[in-house]
């Protein structure tokens, strides 16, 4: 598998598109969570930071400081249901000499 790679101090964007089911256009999502694990499997709760970028599409974007694998999930309830895992890795920033 061939992870997104992330220097520690950078800005990671985390996007969805939700579609309709059989080929259909974009949807809004009624009801959407976004969950994230950090690298010492702490879990929080981003969806206050979900910005709607046009109809289906969103995003959010996390400052990464710790080194390890992050690992995030989008959920969404109401009128579509979504389920979305992906992960990405985040190299430690370098020790100062």
């Amino acid at each position: 598998m061939n992870l997104n790679t992330y220097s520690a101090g950078n800005t990671v964007r985390m996007t969805l598109t939700v579609l309709q089911c059989e080929g259909g256009g974009p949807i809004n999502a009624n009801t959407l969570v976004l969950k994230l694990r950090y690298p010492n499997m702490t879990v929080v709760d981003l969806s206050a930071t979900i910005v709607q970028d046009g109809t289906g599409l969103y995003h959010a974007d996390l400052t990464v400081n710790a080194g390890g694998n992050y690992v995030y999930q989008w959920i969404g309830s109401g009128n579509v249901g979504i389920e979305a895992s992906k992960t990405f890795c985040v190299t430690p920033a370098p020790i100062p000499l």
